[in-house]
């Protein structure tokens, strides 16, 4: 009989058995159980479990009812049917999990792309970056990368973008910016160090303000034309033939800002000065204020008094353009 006193133990491991299944799904454990293990972890034998009525086995499995019968049936009848009502909201509860353990699974596939490791991607646009921006420089260029921060940390990125700081130069220590073109739309700055070894000239001996250079005034050296100072002079070409403009020591790196064009006209020499027009030119003498290299303009004191500007060319001569 359903209400007899040999049958509440049995009732008993029933609601045991409900609620260890109410755990398992309030813990998110999976309760893809077997009927006989759920009984088992209740404490129920299979035996046991067989002599209970039908409608107390059916507390010890997953309804495949539909839970709208169940609950309906259950809410208009005083039957035992109204126990496994709980029963039946577990096989959604079952659904619902099912649909979280996917996007869960789904997650950890993509956290897979989210989270690898991309720095000897980045190291190999930034070089290929540098190398073009080197290209123009004289020697051998050479780069270090220093170690990217957050290597796995980002999202994949299949197009990255290296730019420097306006006005910085790719020589020495310096900073590129990183960024990723793609959704993920992601930036981060990269320390590198440079170097471009080339020849450059040094002074063999002591030079005087003034002094005309000559080959044996200058010698070649090797270094990091990142550790020289701007605007070194790389070629011998731009040296031999000029004239110091400051005082210069032996061994001293040669600029191109302390050299200076030979003058073609010196202080109080004696000038010719040519004035051109569209349908004239007419030529006077007179003798120069100041010494002038060669386009510069000089200041010319002519033989009747006047003082005229011209500019200074090869051959003593001074002219004048109207």
């Amino acid at each position: 009989m359903h209400g007899s006193c040999q049958d509440k133990p049995n009732r008993r491991e029933a609601d045991k058995t409900r609620a260890y299944l109410a755990f398992a799904f309030r813990s998110q454990a999976l309760p893809a159980l077997s009927t006989s293990v759920i009984a088992a972890r209740a404490g129920v034998t299979s035996k046991q479990r067989q002599s209970l009525p039908p409608w107390r086995r059916q507390s010890f499995s997953i309804r495949r009812r539909p839970c709208a019968d169940i609950e309906n049936h259950a809410a208009t009848q005083a039957s035992p049917l109204a126990s496994s009502a709980g029963t039946c909201l577990n096989r959604g509860m079952l659904t619902q999990l099912s649909r979280c353990i996917s996007a869960f699974l789904l997650s950890l596939a993509s956290l897979g792309a989210y989270a690898q490791d991309d720095s000897q991607q980045i190291r190999t646009a930034i070089e290929a970056y540098l190398r073009n921006q080197t290209a123009g420089l004289p020697g051998q260029a050479s780069f270090t990368v220093s170690p990217v921060e957050g290597a796995s940390g980002r999202p994949a990125c299949p197009a990255l973008d290296v730019s420097m700081a306006p006005g910085a130069r790719a020589i020495g220590r310096t900073t590129v910016l990183v960024r990723c073109r793609s959704a993920a739309n992601w930036a981060i700055y990269v320390s590198v160090q440079i170097k471009v070894m080339t020849e450059y000239l040094v002074t063999t001996r002591p030079l005087n303000q003034g002094q005309l250079i000559g080959e044996s005034d200058v010698t070649v050296q090797t270094g990091d034309l990142g550790s020289l100072p701007s605007g070194i002079v790389l070629d011998s070409a731009q040296a031999i033939g000029r004239v110091a403009a400051i005082p210069m020591p032996a061994g001293r790196p040669l600029l191109v800002d302390q050299l200076r064009q030979p003058p073609v006209i010196q202080a109080g020499q004696t000038v010719k000065v040519i004035s051109r027009g569209p349908t004239f030119e007419v030529s006077n003498e007179g003798k120069a204020l100041s010494a002038a290299a060669e386009g510069k303009i000089v200041q010319v004191r002519l033989n009747n008094g006047q003082t005229v500007s011209g500019f200074a060319r090869q051959g003593g001569i001074v002219e004048i353009s109207f």
